[in-house]
């Protein structure tokens, strides 16, 4: 069993890729192995053992009793409760079949499987038209943490992490807006005008969205595949766990509750007619079969249910976390703030203090005695054009006026209590990093440690500072 569960994991989890939470990952990898697990199980008993046995008349033979099993085994039975004295009507409605689930119940499990799977598949197959490998990048930062990377290498690795997200902000633009008066006869483009408005690569918003959009269908799909099972099993299957479970914390009368709940839902003893021609006359037959394959299916069905109610509690307050992540402007700035705290990139911003040149130059800076990181200071001084400078004046406008979202306070002369430090650390997180840029960090985060991001977000916070530092500069010298 040990290596059965081994195989199906691997085989679930296929080209490892840590580009999603670990919520995601208990969906389309973990439950996806189990539901595989679970299907090969019951296949198991249905094919190589004997999933049904019928009571036959004395004159059966044995070719006319495998016949029978046959027949009920394919048809489907339907079940009268031992208390119940009189048999029902034989064109009565209780005497159709209604137990016809079990020839199906590996198909269900596997198909279960594979809708687990289908939000995955959207995130990646939309992911890959961001024009961003999110996957790569993650691997990268995976290789730099690892502890056999030399010194040299590893600078390397994260100069070209560091590349990499730097061009996929640069042609993020969240200032940009919809020129008034122009007209498209493109579909394609009329649809993003008006549907994609307001998020997407140009906001610097596109993975948050994207990340949200996956976890509602991945909360969609785990309680709806618990009312799916009503219809698939034709019983009320979303109550199944709760009803068991209530019967157990009973005192007196539990074991007759329990027996009655799964009785109705999984009976392992059920009736099953049929007709016979022989010579020219029609004979029916009842006869009473014994379904020993319920007696794994009921206790397959009682662990997927405690699962799906578990995971689907864990979607829910995946969703809820991220998309106060990514919604909230004050969630992503605290969290950046804090990480240049600790690497000892800015001081600790009081919120009535007085305006100052904060930053100092690149030489004056604790970077931890990493000689990777001067190295990399060194070979990225760039001049910074025009455009630079409009856009950092764009930075720091709307900085000014975003204070309410990222918690900013003004004093009494009606500038920014924090001075020029929180406007450009404000600019910094929500319009050179933007939402997808907080989000790739935190992703990264999880996937391998808080170093690698400290040190990455030095070298953005370094690149994005001398930019500012130069536009200054040049701005002093034309006046």
């Amino acid at each position: 069993m040990a290596t059965l569960v081994k195989v199906v994991l691997n085989l679930a989890k296929g080209e490892e890729r840590l580009d999603d939470t670990i919520t995601d990952r208990l969906n389309h990898v973990t439950t996806s192995a189990i539901l595989v697990v679970m299907a090969v199980l019951v296949s198991t008993k249905q094919y190589v053992g004997d999933p049904i046995e019928c009571w036959c008349p004395k004159e059966f033979t044995k070719n006319q009793v495998e016949y029978a099993d046959s027949f009920c085994w394919i048809r489907g039975t339907y079940y009268v409760p031992f208390e119940r004295e009189d048999m029902p009507s034989v064109y009565g409605r209780g005497r159709t079949p209604t137990v016809t689930y079990y020839q199906w119940v590996p198909l269900i499990l596997l198909v279960q499987s594979f809708l687990f799977s289908l939000p995955s598949l959207f995130w990646r197959g939309m992911q890959a038209k961001s024009g961003f490998d999110a996957s790569n990048f993650i691997d990268y930062g995976r290789k730099v943490s690892s502890p056999k990377v030399k010194n040299d290498i590893r600078g390397t690795l994260l100069d070209h992490m560091t590349l990499q997200l730097e061009r996929y902000l640069k042609y993020g633009n969240p200032q940009s807006k919809t020129k008034a008066g122009s007209f498209t006869i493109s579909m394609k483009h009329l649809f993003t005008r008006t549907c994609f408005r307001f998020f997407g690569h140009r906001r610097l918003n596109y993975f948050c969205t994207l990340q949200l959009a996956t976890k509602f269908f991945y909360l969609v799909n785990s309680v709806g595949q618990i009312f799916l099972l009503d219809y698939l099993l034709n019983m009320k299957f979303h109550t199944y766990g709760s009803d068991i479970l209530s019967s157990l914390t009973l005192g007196s009368g539990s074991n007759r509750e329990l027996v009655r709940h799964q009785e109705t839902r999984f009976p392992k003893v059920t009736m099953c007619d049929f007709k016979v021609r022989r010579l020219g006359a029609v004979h029916n037959y009842s006869i009473q079969c014994a379904l020993t394959v319920n007696l794994f299916n009921e206790k397959v069905f009682l662990i997927l249910w405690l699962w799906m109610v578990f995971i689907s509690a864990a979607n829910f307050f995946s969703l809820f976390r991220w998309s106060l992540r990514n919604l909230m402007g004050g969630e992503r700035y605290g969290y950046i703030k804090n990480l240049l705290l600790i690497s000892g990139l800015i001081e600790p911003i009081k919120k009535k203090a007085k305006t100052r040149d904060f930053f100092l130059l690149p030489n004056d800076l604790n970077f931890n005695n990493s000689n990777s990181i001067n190295n990399y200071i060194s070979k990225n001084k760039r001049t910074v054009s025009t455009d630079s400078s409009v856009k950092f004046s764009k930075y720091q406008i709307a900085a000014d006026d975003r204070k309410e979202e990222f918690g900013e306070e003004e004093s009494s002369g009606g500038r920014s209590s924090a001075g020029p430090e929180r406007r450009l650390l404000v600019g910094f997180v929500g319009y050179h990093l933007g939402p997808d840029g907080v989000l790739l960090l935190q992703l990264l985060n999880q996937a391998t440690d808080t170093i690698v991001v400290m040190e990455m977000l030095e070298r953005l916070w370094v690149n994005f500072r001398e930019k500012y530092e130069s536009v200054c500069s040049q701005a002093r010298s034309g006046r």
